[in-house]
């Protein structure tokens, strides 16, 4: 399709797309995440202020929707821990104070907060001076000279107050920040698919509050007119948990999920001692949505919410015949979406996946 970036609505439909595959990301494209996954966010950053560092202060206004836009647009965050570790290296180093003592690997989450409540008296302030300081636009262009991802993030800091975030790990062990999340996102269900007990939240999950951005009306017209799948970042128990929700588990041919890529990353490493992220802006993922469903070469599309998709389906252009679609259903600022979409070199624009019914043939 030669006409790139051409922005489309429901109304405003001049041409067909003829395309026998449409793979889509989860969250932001066909579920609303905003009261789940980012109010998880918030949650855990103030959490893990408050019970783990013993931070005072007033933490609700923490972190906006904006704030975490603008954090996610730094690239290279695959999933929402990796952006709740990154808001709290940030926040951190915003604090004064030192690095902690004894920093050393954990062995259990018993250790990280021993270790946290022996160390904690070294930081000095609170969560309004957090608030005060914090410009993470500011940041968020700095960390983008120098990388994408964690990795990127603590270059830009250049702290070793990050010591103080166990954002990398196993939940049951040392991290203690995919703990808290998961504990919040899951609430009840997190027993059942961790096998241990919360321990620092209880109540009910915040998966319940999220909600379908797409009539399945629609989904049943696509399903006729194409074979679709997704490409997510979520836990495969989280995917088929929204999918089941919502009852449209059966439009779907193909879902490929975290799981999928940790499980190649460690082939990979076993086969050549290489590693490898195969987390988006990596094709692997969509690539292997569309090996699913169809091993010819197929005309394909894919949609998704981040610049990150973008650059994941035209990495993938390599590989299979596929569109770059970006859609704009779940942005707050559409204008400031469309352009990000635009300058990563988006095939198409739409508003939501109901377009696609006036859309694909």
């Amino acid at each position: 399709m030669e006409n790139k970036g051409f922005a489309v609505s429901a109304t405003s439909v001049h041409q067909r797309l003829h395309v026998e595959i449409v793979i889509f990301d989860m969250d932001g494209v066909l579920i609303d995440v905003s009261k789940s996954y980012r109010e998880s966010i918030k949650r855990t950053v103030a959490l893990y202020l408050k019970r783990a560092l013993g931070l005072k202060g007033y933490e609700t206004s923490l972190v906006s929707d904006a704030d975490i836009v603008t954090f996610k647009e730094i690239g290279g965050l695959n999933n929402d821990w990796d952006v709740t570790t990154g808001l709290l290296y940030y926040f951190i180093s915003l604090l004064e104070g030192e690095e902690p003592q004894d920093a050393h690997t954990m062995g259990s989450m018993d250790e990280v907060i021993s270790f946290l409540r022996k160390n904690r008296g070294r930081i000095r302030g609170g969560v309004r001076d957090i608030i005060e300081k914090k410009d993470i636009p500011r940041f968020q262009q700095h960390t983008k000279r120098l990388g994408t991802g964690l990795e990127a993030i603590k270059r830009a800091l250049n702290s070793r107050k990050t010591r103080f975030i166990f954002g990398t790990g196993d939940l049951k062990v040392d991290n203690l920040v995919k703990r808290i999340f998961q504990e919040i996102y899951l609430g009840p269900h997190f027993k059942t698919i961790y096998h241990v007990p919360p321990r620092f939240y209880s109540g009910r999950g915040f998966f319940e509050r999220e909600r379908l951005m797409v009539k399945r009306g629609s989904l049943s017209i696509l399903s006729k007119r194409v074979k679709m799948g997704i490409a997510s970042g979520r836990p495969k128990a989280e995917a088929i948990l929204g999918l089941k929700k919502f009852g449209i588990k059966q439009y779907f041919r193909s879902l490929v999920t975290l799981e999928d890529c940790e499980a190649e990353q460690e082939r990979i490493f076993t086969l050549k001692g290489k590693r490898m992220n195969l987390f988006k802006p990596n094709p692997f993922s969509i690539i292997k949505a569309v090996g699913q469903i169809s091993q010819g070469r197929v005309r394909c599309a894919y949609v998704g919410d981040i610049p990150d998709d973008i650059e994941a389906a035209n990495r993938a252009k390599r590989e299979i015949d596929i569109i770059a679609m970006g859609c704009l259903g779940s942005h707050m600022d559409k204008d400031r979406a469309r352009k990000r979409f635009l300058e990563m070199g988006a095939d198409l624009i739409i508003e939501g996946v109901d377009d696609l019914v006036s859309f694909i043939q």
